[in-house]
């Protein structure tokens, strides 16, 4: 799943969130949306790069019998990025990386070929992954289009634009409604040609579609569908087992993100451990009531000077106070003994 993790505060108040999880503030949500915009495109490209350099170093050790020691990581990514390039110039950028493996590695070749005419052969196998890329590209262009009618006005806004600023899109209703109406404007000041339109328009619709269908932002889910129909067959696993890697590494460091912050402080002779928990406040009173009962029965804990209190700056931290033990292990042991009994109580809280 991915969420739209826009966060702005002025003094101690976030600002709202639609139940999409979207700021309801237009010019907010512009930005939020070119931020996930900006996210899963690069998600989707940078799986489909590693696809290619998989299948790239299928040919290599299929040619060679094993990886030249001449295609290092540098090499790799050099000549990764030129077969993603099209025309002449990404046909020269191929042929020139190519160049930097030596003669003699050439006459290890199978078939005896030339740099350039593996060059040839590269460009001909990996056609299809330079229009999935260039798909991706496109797509994000387009999208972007739209977005800039808010992000990148003049100073002078036109009344039309005052109304798509002042509009609080707070549901899936009117986040439909403020899209349409976007497009609209822009189909009638965009300078891009009457052909064209239609193609930029279809793009929007499906990137704000995806959001008011599910009620969830997987638009590089949907990207990742759509990247498969322009890739051979062969080359769709490569790609589905690169996306599938990049996502579980994404989901890794979003659990990351919303996991309890600690942070341990010495003040005056006093040592305090302040946990900031991502809950409700309700959800962190409870925790502390919780700690409260588990330090009592804790061996160790029950002969420390304990405080627990809920933080006056955020009612989402809780702090516990005690004074150092002498002994540099029990010192070490207490510490141990409270972040354990902390994320138990959280880990208790988080399941129900």
């Amino acid at each position: 799943m991915s969420k739209v993790l826009v966060k702005k505060e002025s003094g101690s108040k976030t600002l709202p969130l639609s139940p999409l999880g979207l700021p309801t503030k237009p010019e907010l949500l512009a930005e939020a949306l070119g931020v996930r915009l900006a996210i899963d495109t690069k998600r989707i490209d940078d799986a489909l790069v590693a696809a290619l350099q998989e299948e790239l170093l299928n040919s290599l050790n299929s040619w060679f019998g094993r990886r030249p020691p001449e295609v290092d990581q540098g090499l790799l990514k050099r000549l990764t990025n030129a077969l993603l390039s099209a025309g002449k110039s990404g046909t020269e950028r191929t042929l020139a990386s190519l160049q930097s493996i030596s003669d003699s590695t050439w006459e290890r070749h199978v078939n005896k070929i030339t740099s350039e005419k593996a060059a040839e052969t590269l460009r001909e196998q990996t056609a299809d992954f330079r229009r999935a890329s260039a798909y991706i590209d496109h797509q994000a262009k387009c999208v972007k289009t739209f977005l800039k009618v808010i992000t990148e006005r003049s100073d002078e806004v036109p009344d039309r634009v005052l109304s798509l600023i002042a509009t609080e899109v707070d549901s899936s209703k009117k986040f439909q409604d403020w899209s349409v109406r976007l497009a609209h404007y822009w189909s009638e000041t965009t300078h891009i040609d009457m052909k064209n339109r239609s193609m930029y328009q279809s793009y929007w619709s499906e990137f704000t579609s995806v959001l008011i269908k599910t009620g969830d932002f997987d638009y590089a889910d949907y990207l990742a569908t759509k990247t498969q129909r322009y890739l051979l067959e062969a080359n769709q696993d490569l790609f589905k087992r690169a996306y599938r890697r990049i996502k579980d590494t994404a989901r890794k460091a979003d659990n990351l993100d919303i996991a309890p912050k600690s942070a341990l402080k010495l003040d005056s002779g006093q040592a305090s451990l302040s946990t900031t928990f991502p809950l409700p406040e309700s959800s962190v009173q409870q925790i502390k009531e919780d700690l409260l009962f588990m330090f009592a029965t804790d061996k160790l804990l029950q002969q420390q000077q304990l405080e627990i209190f809920v933080s006056e700056d955020d009612e989402k931290t809780l702090v516990v106070k005690f004074s150092p033990p002498k002994e540099m292990l029990t010192y070490r042991r207490v510490i141990q003994a409270l972040n354990s009994n902390i994320e138990a109580a959280y880990s208790q809280i988080s399941k129900q």
